[in-house]
């Protein structure tokens, strides 16, 4: 038996395990994605639709499908939207989460809807409302949401590649100050300011990778937020910073309408958010050089050249 008939097979086999509960046959299985941790499958049964998530092998990062499960139930049951999570387990050898599939395209990089960013920022006021402790990526249990780490620094270590002044590397060898050394002045005057937001505000669960693949919508509604398994526990900026990076003030200034009553206090927030957006885009720099996809120091570099203060 071939490796390729080997590994349909498994993945039926958890297939039928994940459907058992539901008292419906299976349909057909099949493959719709392979991302840095999971092969993800559409499974149609007798009565509905499935999405299948599938721990992939030599995978860099590990899963946290438990804690994924965990704070999607939650926002779930508050009727907020999420893909709904049905079942996670592991069979002998692998990870697995079984979701109701939600219908629906994502929206455009830095062109999200207001209504849209509204919602998100509804759901993200009801998430950053979750119990939790410590500080980082989430451990990977249904029963608690704690950070694995005791400070807020390992804790941002843990989620984002190495940004300075988080970094054993000094500036002046960032990708990004590399590809444009005009800007390591502009840069290097927030040194003081990055690392106080970076050890201030009270630590909350944030999702901590809001581009638009994780955003599914369908006639200008959020239908879905995908994918906490990057979940850490951090200051709720974090999140807004996410936001921020990847579709920009306008989108952002949307978001904070959902998200904050108070109009100074909206204006606060997305202040404070541009400087978790800098510590992003040199994280995004930092993985664009790890990874060998200039593309993404590209992106860094646009963002750091548009929002840093001028000198």
């Amino acid at each position: 038996m071939n490796t390729d008939t080997k590994q349909s097979k498994h993945i039926r086999l958890i297939a039928d395990i994940a459907i058992h509960q539901l008292d419906e046959s299976i349909v057909s299985v099949e493959h719709l994605a392979t991302g840095s941790t999971s092969k993800v499958f559409g499974v149609t049964t007798s009565a509905s639709k499935y999405v299948l998530k599938v721990e992939k092998p030599g995978r860099r990062k590990c899963t946290s499908y438990r804690s994924d499960f965990a704070i999607r139930r939650a926002l779930d049951d508050a009727n907020l939207p999420v893909a709904e999570p049905i079942a996670t387990g592991r069979d002998e050898q692998t990870d697995w989460a079984l979701d109701r599939y939600c219908a629906g395209g994502h929206p455009a990089r830095g062109a999200i809807p207001p209504a849209v960013s509204r919602q998100l920022g509804e759901l993200l006021k009801a998430l950053h409302a979750m119990p939790a402790s410590g500080f980082g990526r989430v451990e990977n249990t249904e029963h608690y949401l704690k950070g694995r780490f005791d400070s807020p620094i390992n804790g941002l270590l843990s989620r984002f590649e190495s940004p300075w002044p988080f970094s054993d590397e000094p500036l002046d060898r960032h990708p990004c100050i590399r590809a444009a050394p005009s800007l390591l002045q502009r840069l290097s005057s927030l040194e003081t300011t990055l690392t106080t937001f970076a050890y201030g505000g009270a630590p909350v669960v944030v999702h901590s990778d809001l581009h638009e693949a994780q955003l599914q919508i369908n006639d200008h509604t959020l239908t879905a937020v995908f994918d906490f398994n990057e979940a850490m526990v951090g200051r709720p900026e974090w999140d807004l910073a996410s936001f921020y990076y990847f579709h920009g003030l306008a989108c952002l200034q949307d978001l904070l309408d959902g998200y904050a009553d108070d109009s100074d206090a909206r204006r606060q927030l997305a202040a404070t958010a541009l400087h978790g957006g800098i510590l992003i885009a040199l994280h995004h720099g930092n993985r664009g050089k790890v990874l060998g996809k200039p593309h993404r120091i590209a992106a860094a570099l646009r963002f750091l050249t548009h929002n840093l203060p001028t000198m």
